[in-house]
């Protein structure tokens, strides 16, 4: 990659409060490229979505010696379970760098500044993912060069999004119960999730507070969807709404989409697949969240999404989007319905230290909760 400006002038540090506006308006600038480019933005404070990110997060910024910032990426850490036991991992995340200053010397630096963060830590592991479309960022990220880190594919993570149902309520009968969550639920909640998501590798760890301004910020009990045997909890499904701080914006359609986007439009209407909005405009989405299922039940799994897509309050919203790993059991649930699918390549990214845990990862399934990237 070309670079038009010395990197030798760019001062990679952590961000200041200050710098909020620069970020969410770099985040703006800078859209993830594809047929439908998006971008996520971060509205109207920057550092309040770094709540659901992890537990502790360091942002760094590249800044020009006149202030201006360039580029930014995020290193967030959380409690979470590798190999069934309680342990620590990190996510890479929110990576820009204006197109005039890419650089690989620069890209080095600021993986030098994450590495120096790193090491003050407790962390050996992180996820990354890189989006199908984005090839330059997948062979510069994984080239080893200018020091990056050790950066290996784990796979797919398939993000499904899916449009609410006209159907009021789950018509088939089961042999269980589901119903919203409430406040008396929270703390069985939590002992279910702990218990059960553990069979997930990389299944964050929840406490109540995380519900407040935390892991879970924004995501209320009555949008979490319980199926119950008698007492016991046998699944949950969330449908976050994180629109109050995070915003996925379409930017643009490719000039091909663009020209038959009233034709797929009307397709979506009678197919069951979500709309497309218009150019400029913000999707209303919820997010998939803390999908935990006994045994990996699909039916329990089946019954609870038909019963969340079905509820009279999320029928204004465009789409609600889950993410899998390719090989997770429950993948096959979701794509009997309706539905756009986008792909992303799932990494874990790991300096000299993190060899031995790498090596012994067992065979579980990898969790990416799609609310805390």
């Amino acid at each position: 990659m070309s670079l038009s400006h010395d990197s030798q002038e760019i001062t990679i540090e952590i961000a200041r409060t200050s710098d909020d506006p620069s970020l969410r308006s770099l985040l703006k600038e800078m859209p993830m490229p594809g047929d439908i480019s998006l971008s996520f933005r971060r509205e109207p404070d920057f550092f309040q979505a770094s709540h659901v990110e992890g537990r502790e997060s360091d942002v760094i910024v590249g800044r020009t010696g006149e202030g201006e910032i360039v580029g930014m990426g995020t290193r967030a850490e959380k409690q979470g379970y590798i190999n069934g036991q309680l342990s620590c991992f990190g996510y890479l995340s929110n990576l820009r760098l204006k197109p005039q200053y890419r650089s690989l010397f620069l890209l080095g630096r600021g993986f030098q500044t994450f590495k120096e963060l790193h090491f003050k830590r407790n962390v050996k592991l992180y996820l990354a993912t890189i989006t199908e479309d984005n090839k330059r960022a997948e062979k510069v990220l994984t080239s080893r060069r200018a020091g990056l880190p050790f950066c290996r594919e784990q796979g797919y993570l398939h993000t499904f999004a899916l449009r609410p149902t006209r159907t009021q309520d789950v018509k088939k009968k089961f042999p269980f119960i589901i119903r919203p969550a409430d406040e008396s639920d929270a703390l069985v909640l939590l002992d279910f999730l702990n218990r059960h998501g553990k069979n997930r590798q990389f299944f964050p760890r929840y406490e109540t507070d995380d519900f407040k301004r935390g892991l879970l910020q924004g995501l209320k009990l009555p949008d979490i969807f319980l199926a119950l045997k008698g007492k016991e909890i046998i699944g949950s499904l969330g449908f976050w709404d994180q629109s109050s701080y995070k915003q996925n914006v379409v930017h643009k359609y490719t000039p091909r989409l663009r020209r038959v986007l009233w034709a797929y439009n009307v397709y979506a209407s009678l197919s069951g697949k979500p709309f497309l909005p218009e150019e400029r405009r913000a999707l209303k989405i919820r997010a998939g969240s803390i999908c935990c299922m006994k045994d990996d039940n699909a039916e329990v799994f089946r019954a609870l999404l038909q019963y969340g897509l079905s509820r009279p309050g999320f029928k204004d919203i465009h789409s609600f989007v889950i993410g899998f790993h390719e090989k997770d059991p429950l993948l096959k649930v979701v794509k009997e319905r309706p539905h756009h699918l986008y792909k992303s390549r799932l990494y874990i990214i790991y300096w000299e230290d993190g060899h031995a845990a790498y090596r012994k990862l067992d065979q579980r399934v990898p969790y990416i909760e799609l609310g805390g990237l």
